[in-house]
């Protein structure tokens, strides 16, 4: 299993200035049983502003992996701003031409009605 969390945060008075509830951070794991490659991203914090930057160079790396099943877990995640929506639609679209959903396995309630709001729900799988 490979688990790598990359801060969002852009400079080390981001780190300090931010409570913990609200430092933007993105993780990745990687999961291979046999022919089955696992891909979970776990977001938390705030991903807005000047961290939607850092968040959109996290999804280019995260795109090269080799996956056969992409999950998201957002429940940790408290504000994503537009720019940083964007950024995980243009991905799972990304995941769509490659033939692979990104099915999300919990999401924050501020995350969700936004997603409702701007309709864009469809855009992801959903687990029961």
């Amino acid at each position: 299993m490979l688990h790598i969390t990359m801060p969002l945060s852009t400079s080390s008075n981001d780190l300090h200035m931010e409570t913990a509830d609200c430092r933007p951070v993105a993780a990745v794991e990687v999961a291979v049983q046999g022919k089955h490659k696992h891909v979970n991203i776990e977001l938390q914090g705030m991903i807005a502003g000047e961290h939607a930057a850092a968040f959109l160079e996290f999804l280019k790396a995260v795109s090269h992996f080799v996956g056969t099943r992409w999950t998201i877990q957002m429940k940790d995640l408290t504000v994503l701003s537009m720019q940083g929506l964007r950024h995980l639609l243009q991905f799972a679209e990304t995941l769509r031409t490659h033939g692979h959903k990104l099915e999300v396995c919990g999401v924050h309630r501020n995350v969700y009605v936004t997603l409702q709001e701007l309709n864009v729900v469809r855009v992801f799988a959903w687990a029961d």
